[in-house]
């Protein structure tokens, strides 16, 4: 069965504080986290590239690589050569 994805980016916000302790690229990570599960970014929809994401936020494409990396070791989120990164539709909240 093929994957129903979307082509548009979803728009995200991902308030960055300089000042915490916890590091930028958790931040980011949470944050994206927070909004699939709540629903906020659903199964499916894409996601903006390490490069739009860095340059939104004014932070380093390794800072959202981070993020990214987990996201996609959590099996949240999935890459497409080519395409981007996108909401995995088999998402289970523990």
């Amino acid at each position: 069965m093929k994957k129903k994805m979307t082509k548009r980016v979803t728009n995200i916000i991902v308030n960055i504080n300089n000042d915490s302790s916890v590091p930028k690229y958790n931040q980011i990570e949470q944050s994206i986290s927070n909004d699939i599960i709540n629903g906020k970014i659903k199964e499916g929809q894409r996601i903006p590239s390490i490069t739009e994401l860095s340059s939104s936020c004014s932070i380093s494409k390794d800072t959202v690589g981070k993020a990214y990396k987990i996201l996609r070791e959590r099996n949240l989120i999935f890459p497409v050569l080519g395409k981007g990164y996108y909401v995995s539709d088999n998402i289970s909240v523990l």
